[in-house]
């Protein structure tokens, strides 16, 4: 009776999955048929031209910063090349690029149930963890991520999947697997090399609170596995490129980093303000600003058409963008030790993305997936 009760509870947040991965991938292909994938930049920074490709085909990106990327391949080109052997299309590239374009709304689908499942193991009620998904499905970060071939959503699925672990090891009083925390890692690390650095964080988290490590064991042995992670899927993607004798992207690359660096301490102050302005652009699209797309580009090729990019002289922007987030932490503090968890996995993730981007990156917005699922947890306490 208990596995019936359980398979019934699951079934709509199934389904409802199921209906946001047709949909979003129906406007994928729309918005592919209409040639917007082919343009760099033209949504928030992003590049879904070279994303396709490395989903499509295996090459595209060919970056140290996403080492295991083109992995994402391997399932297209398979069916692909099934469905060629079938007879049913005429052209296996354009049949993979199709299938391609599938991997983010995939991801985003798997996003909503994993989050679900987040929500029951701290036990919110059913129709409350319904509600809280269904929020979390319509956050815009949500929306135009399931559709952009990009690697955000892979990311986001495996920060969700990563809090989830932690939360399902301190509910039960579990050590957890070695394994499990392994694949983790080795997956954030092999998406984007940076998520080394939240595994880290979180992993640290979990050897002092359900292993009884001391702070400073759980921080050194956490930083060494983090710092593991990311060599091993760097190593791996130099070797493999070296034996294979294909050129590496230059994504990664020294030059490619320095492009990215903040150079100032008013580009710090503008970067930290757009920050707190890309996280509630993160759940409602205000702001948006399509003329900053200017006559050419700066020196370092930046001109996404499509924005939440604000100057730091933006005084607007800084009291619509930090009062929310001060209410929210002075309101959802009174939930207690009840939440307590809540807090100690979500703000450290938040806290470092927050810091690392105003040293690091342009859009603040593109970054938003890793730490989408840990922000959204944090206002549970507040709306519960």
């Amino acid at each position: 009776m208990r596995k019936v009760l359980e398979r019934s509870e699951w079934s709509p947040i199934v389904i409802f999955g199921a209906a946001y991965l047709v949909v979003m991938y129906a406007v994928a292909l729309y918005w592919h048929s209409r040639g917007y994938f082919d343009i760099r930049n033209l949504f928030f920074d992003a590049d879904p031209d070279t994303n396709l490709t490395t989903f499509s085909h295996g090459w595209g990106r060919r970056a140290l910063s996403h080492p295991l990327l083109e992995l994402v391949s391997v399932p297209v080109r398979v069916l692909g090349w099934v469905v060629f052997q079938v007879g049913l299309v005429s052209s296996v590239v354009k049949l993979r690029e199709v299938l391609a374009l599938s991997v983010s709304p995939v991801f985003s689908a798997a996003t909503l149930v994993a989050f679900y499942g987040v929500l029951r193991t701290v036990h919110v009620g059913r129709i409350d963890a319904y509600l809280f998904t269904l929020l979390f499905a319509v956050a815009f970060s949500n929306l135009i991520f399931a559709v952009l071939p990009e690697t955000y959503a892979i990311s986001g699925l495996l920060v969700t999947l990563l809090v989830g672990y932690y939360l399902r090891c301190r509910e039960k009083g579990s050590p957890g697997s070695d394994v499990v925390w392994s694949l983790l890692g080795i997956a954030m690390a092999g998406v984007t090399v940076t998520n080394a650095a939240i595994f880290a964080i979180v992993y640290a988290l979990h050897l002092t609170r359900s292993r009884g490590l001391p702070v400073w064991r759980a921080l050194l042995g956490a930083g060494v596995y983090g710092a593991g992670v990311a060599a091993f899927v760097v190593v791996v993607c130099v070797v493999v490129y070296a034996l294979l004798d294909v050129r590496m992207g230059s994504e990664g690359r020294l030059e490619w980093i320095v492009r990215f660096l903040t150079k100032s301490g008013a580009e710090a102050v503008a970067n930290l303000l757009n920050l707190f302005s890309a996280s509630v652009n993160a759940f409602v699209a205000v702001g948006v600003e399509t003329a900053s797309y200017r006559e050419g580009c700066d020196a370092g090729g930046f001109c996404s058409r499509l924005t939440f990019v604000r100057e730091v002289d933006d005084l607007i922007m800084v009291a619509w963008a930090v009062a929310p987030f001060a209410a929210v932490a002075a309101l959802s503090a009174r939930g207690g030790k009840r939440w307590r968890e809540l807090y100690v996995v979500g703000v450290p993730i938040v806290l470092f993305n927050f810091a690392f981007h105003t040293f690091f990156g342009r859009e603040m917005f593109l970054y938003t997936q890793h730490w989408m699922a840990p922000l959204t947890l944090l206002l549970v306490p507040l709306l519960a």
